[in-house]
């Protein structure tokens, strides 16, 4: 069986059918995650306003953001590990939710 074919950010593309790559199973996967995916982006700017408050909520989410998805790719291409950072990625986002807080609560 050929693998998916893959969109331009590695994304799998639909059937002929307009299918997801998966089968009605991976659509189902799609609609149920889609739900989900819009409540933690309503939410996220709320959490990050309790944390630093409304006037840095756009730029200290971009911080966080940014952050966990860098902190992400470095766990898996394996740079957190004992022969890299000898770090967690769980400790890494920790520190930067701690060092984000720290600095929104002191502007």
């Amino acid at each position: 069986m050929a693998p998916p074919v893959r969109g331009p950010r590695g994304a799998p593309q639909p059937d002929e059918g307009g299918v997801p790559a998966g089968g009605v199973a991976g659509a189902e996967r799609c609609a149920s995650s889609s739900g989900s995916a819009a409540t933690s982006q309503a939410e996220f700017p709320a959490v990050v306003t309790d944390l630093v408050g409304a006037p840095d909520t756009r730029r200290y989410g971009a911080l966080l953001l940014a952050g966990a998805h860098g902190i992400a790719d470095m766990e898996l291409t394996g740079h957190l590990g004992a022969e890299g950072l000898n770090a967690t990625a769980d400790e890494l986002v920790d520190a930067l939710v701690r060092m984000v807080t720290d600095t929104g609560a002191r502007t």
